[in-house]
C-alpha cells in the first residue's frame, strides 16, 4: 500500500515538472508577456497578461494645455473607441473656470485617462524667464501636482520638447536643460514627443489631416527616429477638438490606427523606462 501510494506521488510530480518545462518552452521564442491593464465597467483597472509580439509598434495619444474647451470631446471619444490616453493637464487651467473643473474631474473619472502634470503656470508664457529659475520650475510643478492631487510623476515641460528618463535625455537649451534635469533628480519622468499634430495658433483648427498624423507616424517608426524604438509619442492639444468637426478627425486617427495590423495604442505608463 506506501509502495503504491510513492508510485502516485512520484508520476503526479513528473507531470508537473513536464508542464513547467513546456511553459517555459512557449515563452523563450521572439515574444515577451507583459502585465497590461484592461478596462472594465466594473472596475478602474484589471491587471492581466497579454502577450506581444516583438514586432508591435506602440502609439501613445496625449493632450497638452487642458483642461480646456475640447477637453469635453477627448474624453467622449476615448470612452466611445475604449483607448488609453495621456492629458498633460495645466494647474492654472483647471482652477480657471466652473466649466475648466468639471472637464477635469470627468478626465480623472474616465477609465481610459491618465493624468499628468505640465506644470501650474505654463511659464505664464515667458519660457526664457521661466526656465532660467529651476528651482522655480521644480515648485511649479510640485505645486501643480500637490494642489490637484496627481499620483504619478510623468510630466512634460511647457514649450519644449525635452526628454529625461533613467538616464536617458534628448533636447534643450541650457537653462532648459538645468530645470529638467533638476525635475529629474526630484523623481519626475519627463515626456517629449516624436510626431506633433500641428495646429493653427489663431483658430486652434488642426494643420494636417488624420492621414497625415498617420503618415508622420509610420515614417516615424519605419526609419527608428523616435526617441525610444518601436514607440512612438504623439502630441496633440485639448483646444484643436473644440467642434465636432474638429473632433471627428481625432476618431478618425484613432480607428485608423486601431486598424492598422502591429499598431498598440497604450498609455504612458507603460512607456518604457518609466517605472
Amino acid at each position: 500500500m506506501l509502495l503504491k501510494s510513492l508510485v502516485v506521488i512520484i508520476v503526479f510530480l513528473s507531470l508537473i515538472m513536464i508542464n513547467v518545462f513546456d511553459d517555459n518552452k512557449k515563452n523563450s521564442h521572439n515574444t515577451y508577456i507583459e502585465n497590461q491593464f484592461v478596462y472594465t465597467g466594473l472596475d478602474r483597472i484589471i491587471a492581466t497578461e497579454i502577450e506581444y509580439s516583438s514586432k508591435t509598434r506602440f502609439i501613445y495619444l496625449s493632450f497638452d494645455d487642458g483642461p480646456l474647451n475640447g477637453s469635453q470631446n477627448i474624453n467622449k471619444i476615448v470612452n466611445l473607441e475604449k483607448v488609453p490616453i495621456n492629458v498633460m493637464v495645466v494647474g492654472e487651467h483647471v482652477f480657471k473656470a466652473k466649466k475648466n473643473k468639471e472637464y477635469f474631474d470627468n478626465y480623472i473619472k474616465n477609465r481610459y485617462v491618465e493624468v499628468n502634470n505640465h506644470s501650474y503656470s505654463h511659464a505664464g508664457h515667458q519660457y526664457k524667464k521661466y526656465y532660467s529659475n529651476p528651482t522655480g520650475v521644480l515648485c511649479d510643478f510640485n505645486h501643480s501636482m500637490n494642489s490637484l492631487g496627481l499620483d504619478n510623476k510623468i510630466a512634460r515641460l511647457p514649450g519644449r520638447n525635452i526628454w529625461r528618463l533613467d538616464g536617458r535625455k534628448k533636447g534643450g537649451h541650457i537653462n532648459t536643460r538645468k530645470s529638467a534635469n533638476l525635475l529629474s533628480s526630484n523623481g519626475f519622468k519627463i515626456i517629449g514627443w516624436d510626431v506633433e499634430w500641428r495646429y493653427n495658433p489663431i483658430t486652434k483648427k488642426p494643420r494636417d489631416t488624420y492621414k497625415e498624423v498617420f503618415d508622420k507616424i509610420k515614417h516615424k517608426l519605419d526609419t527608428n527616429s523616435t526617441f525610444t524604438k518601436s514607440n512612438v509619442v504623439i502630441l496633440a492639444h485639448d483646444s484643436m477638438f473644440r467642434s465636432k468637426k474638429e473632433a471627428q478627425k481625432l476618431q478618425d486617427l484613432i480607428r485608423l490606427i486601431k486598424v492598422t495590423d502591429g499598431y498598440e495604442i497604450v498609455p504612458l505608463s507603460k512607456y518604457p523606462l518609466i517605472f
